[in-house]
């Protein structure tokens, strides 16, 4: 991970962090960037190897947790879900249960500063305790980074942490733990709930809450786009100042949804593709949102 002031900084300070990684590579005459990022300008799609992993889960009847600092109680999310650890496991995402191992270890690398900045740095930084986690195209391993991060947080046993899918389109996230016919902040949007407690879902992580989508509407967008939405944003980071809310947000050339949300994000996590995604898009994707002091970069599939 990488941090930048400036955009171009940001690119050039990961190319010289790959390359102090960079310890053999069978195409050692080529340059860092041809190997870490390739130089074509195919916008295709490309297969994501978690994409089609769906995080397995119950509806059962959850005993409240007990009230503390790192759990979620049911005045704060009414609903309750099970995610089956062992499963999330053997389809490559991180549990906050079991041995160390080495993707264990890099999340630790890439949330510690993201917590420094949430809650001992306050420098006037809005909203710093929201993270953003975004890349410039399809497949880049956004999704899959979100959730790592969220459990790896979770792990912290101190912080509470809110997953919310922000790609209203595709909702991902929302599919991947199987929450598609659950309510949603569409639907509070809609005004067929009646308040954000009634659309976040506990799971059996006591510090971790997810955030759906909610219902399929044809104006979603637009909806995703209005004031209400603003105003709903500007409430859940004011109500939940005290925990960690992480966005996963579509990718930034293909929808503008991601630059509303980036307003309302106080720290920016960019996933990149190693040896798929160019420079030049991942230039294109940084101009289009805000400046903002706390960017990141995660290089993902290297």
């Amino acid at each position: 991970m990488a941090k930048g002031t400036s955009r171009i900084n940001l690119i050039d300070r990961l190319s010289q962090t790959m390359e102090e990684q960079e310890n053999t590579s069978a195409d050692q005459g080529s340059s860092l960037i041809e190997r870490a990022v390739r130089s074509d300008n195919s916008d295709e799609p490309l297969e994501n190897e978690f994409a089609e992993a769906r995080i397995p889960a119950t509806k059962p009847n959850l005993e409240p947790p007990a009230i503390s600092s790192a759990a979620w109680h049911s005045s704060e999310a009414q609903n309750s879900i099970e995610l089956d650890l062992d499963l999330m496991a053997n389809a490559g995402f991180l549990v906050t249960e079991g041995h160390r191992n080495k993707l264990k270890e890099q999340y630790r690398v890439i949330k510690r500063p993201l917590l420094v900045n949430a809650f001992q740095r306050p420098d006037g930084t809005a909203n710093p305790h929201i993270i953003m986690v975004s890349s410039a195209k399809p497949n880049e391993g956004k999704t899959f980074t979100a959730i790592n991060l969220a459990m790896s947080i979770a792990a912290e046993r101190e912080v509470k942490v809110l997953l919310m899918d922000g790609d209203v389109i595709r909702q991902d996230l929302t599919r991947q733990f199987g929450l598609e016919d659950e309510s949603g902040y569409l639907d509070l949007l809609k005004g067929r709930m009646d308040s954000v407690s009634d659309i976040i879902t506990r799971t059996n992580i006591p510090s971790l809450a997810i955030l759906p989508c909610g219902s399929q509407y044809e104006d979603a967008t637009e909806l995703f786009a209005s004031s209400r939405m603003s105003d709903l944003m500007d409430d859940i980071a004011d109500r939940y100042s005290d925990r960690i809310i992480i966005i996963d947000t579509p990718p930034i050339l293909a929808t503008s949804e991601t630059q509303a949300l980036a307003f309302h994000a106080g720290q920016s996590v960019m996933v990149v593709e190693a040896g798929e995604t160019t420079r030049r898009q991942l230039e294109e994707a940084l101009t289009l949102l805000p400046s903002r002091e706390r960017l990141y970069c995660v290089l993902n599939k290297a």
